[in-house]
């Protein structure tokens, strides 16, 4: 079970692997998005070692077919955010 204390680096790997992707085909499907971003990058983010720019991480989301909110809080704290937002 994945909790919001799940760390950005392996939500990403997590969302990454459940749709089948290897770290280079992440990469290049954010090339075709015009993010110019490599497989080192990908292992970069996921190891926690730094966090990918604005415009990459909107990307990431797009490819990995989740809203920025959700990649960066986790699923319960995405749904909770935007629950708030329906108020």
């Amino acid at each position: 079970m994945v909790t919001d204390e799940e760390p950005l680096g392996e939500r990403l790997q997590r969302l990454r692997e459940a749709r089948g992707m290897t770290r280079a085909e992440l990469a290049e499907a954010c090339v075709a998005l015009g993010r110019r971003i490599e497989r080192n990058d990908i292992v970069r983010y996921e190891e926690g070692a730094y966090y990918p720019r604005l415009p990459t991480f909107a990307a990431l989301a797009r490819v990995l077919g989740v809203s920025m909110d959700m990649l960066w809080y986790g699923e319960e704290e995405a749904e909770r955010l935007a629950w708030g937002r329906e108020r």
